[in-house]
């Protein structure tokens, strides 16, 4: 071997590790998280840049920050979001949660606090986690036992194949999104084409070679470089369990990716689509119950065009008042409201129970830089959208007081209630962060 041993084992060991996503000792079956009947799913659809509170108020109500909380139930969304309306009964809108985790900077990302409620390390805005974010704590613990316990999907103004920018694990490490839906096709439903020969041969190739090797270097390390050694044993023995199984369910996951077409269509707005069509294929066929997209998020991947949609310039420089301004970034926004939309059909179009999943499905699509291109973080908006078997009370409009009155709250205590709908009982998630965290939102239930 010409790799010394040091980069041997981190370079292995991080490949493995980042292969699959994340926690690659889950494997699929609905009785091995305790389901009583039906298991309950999460997508996390989070925005970059900003996503301005006059245009997330629905229409006629005012939009300043109030003192007593609002709850609205009869309203119209507003043109960022009108592709929702016909879900609109499903919804809750959430304004005036406040998430300042001090972090220096520009003022354009908060990266991980977004979703973990605690500063970054260094507290700015390009700084790495400071703590697990929501999407992975509830990948571990509501579905552990489904082959990808997240499923972690993003687009950013590059073309890199993996970003890490919003989500990341407890011990603090970012978790690696996929930028091609292709791409993460072949992770999802790989099973499919290795029964058409090749793929799984060459893996099974691979790995005998790799062990070799970790057992030649095994001889000659000690102490921490052995133990890594161990992990990338253990990465792989979690890999082929995984893909044993799935390839039992062929017949399945090949019913499940039907309607998932591969695509070469490498813009935002179709990478994006090919993004969404994934999340529910690998809902479908309980792939993952807990899956995040996120579209432009970080710091280092914000600025993002979207000239399929006939827009000229950047979020950046619409945020700024450029290129259209607020009315192009509704435009961009609505896009992403169409796509969830679409989500929500096809959810309600199969079966489960003595209705379909969408009944058992929450979608949660938000902002990871709060109310505005350069945020406040005081009011940080936030859109529910949920099935009849969660709890969650539909079809209104939430403002709570702003922060310094009573009765103000943040945004970790509704990612504490979104726990409470998921059947996980968490009353601290974010308690280490800057803002006072009391608990789930009881505004919220039914």
């Amino acid at each position: 071997m010409t790799m010394d041993r040091r980069r041997f084992g981190q370079t292995m060991l991080g490949g493995l590790m980042g292969f699959s996503t994340v926690n690659l000792l889950g494997l699929p079956g609905a009785l091995a998280c305790g389901d009583a009947q039906h298991p309950k799913r999460l997508v996390f659809v989070v925005e970059g840049c900003g996503m301005n509170y006059q245009r997330f108020t629905p229409i006629g109500i005012p939009n300043q920050p109030a003192s007593e909380f609002m709850d609205v139930r009869a309203f119209e969304l507003s043109p960022m979001m009108a592709a929702l309306s016909g879900h609109r009964d499903k919804m809750v809108l959430v304004d005036g949660l406040s998430n300042d985790q001090g972090l220096a900077g520009s003022g354009h990302s908060t990266a991980y606090a977004a979703l973990s409620c605690v500063p970054n390390d260094p507290p700015n805005e390009n700084g790495r986690p400071g703590g697990e974010t929501i999407d992975i704590f509830l990948g571990r613990t509501m579905g552990h036992c489904t082959p990808f316990p997240n499923l972690l999907l993003a687009v950013g103004q590059t073309q890199a194949a993996r970003l890490t920018a919003i989500s990341a694990t407890r011990d603090k490490r970012p978790v690696p999104h996929f930028c091609d839906p292709n791409d993460a096709y072949q992770q999802l439903f790989g099973a499919i084409a290795a029964q058409q020969g090749g793929n799984d041969i060459r893996q099974r190739a691979t790995f005998e070679l790799l062990r070799g090797d970790i057992e030649r270097l095994e001889r000659k390390l000690n102490g921490q470089e052995r133990a890594k050694l161990q992990q990338i044993r253990e990465a792989m023995a979690a890999i082929e369990s995984r893909d044993q199984a799935l390839g039992a369910r062929v017949d399945e996951l090949r019913q499940c990716a039907q309607n998932y077409a591969a695509s070469g269509d490498r813009s935002m707005e179709g990478r994006l689509a090919g993004h969404f069509d994934l999340a529910g294929a690998a809902l479908a066929c309980d792939l993952s119950r807990v899956v995040t997209i996120a579209s432009g998020c970080g710091y280092n991947f914000l600025d993002m065009s979207f000239a399929g949609l006939g827009l000229s310039g950047t979020k950046h420089e619409m945020g700024h008042g450029y290129q259209g301004g607020l009315d192009s970034l509704d435009r961009i926004h609505n896009f992403h409201a169409q796509e969830i939309a679409n989500l929500c059909d096809r959810l309600s179009a199969i079966p489960e129970g003595d209705g379909t999943m969408m009944d058992n499905t929450l979608i949660i699509w938000t902002n990871e830089n709060g109310e505005q291109h350069h945020a406040g973080y005081q009011r940080w908006p936030v859109v529910l959208i949920g099935g009849s078997e969660l709890g969650l009370d539909r079809g209104r409009f939430l403002r709570f007081p702003s922060k310094g009155n009573p009765g103000a709250r943040t945004l970790a205590d509704l990612w504490n209630s979104v726990c409470h709908l998921m059947g996980v009982e968490k009353n601290d998630f974010g308690a280490e962060g800057r803002e006072t965290v009391i608990g789930p939102l009881a505004e919220i239930s039914g």
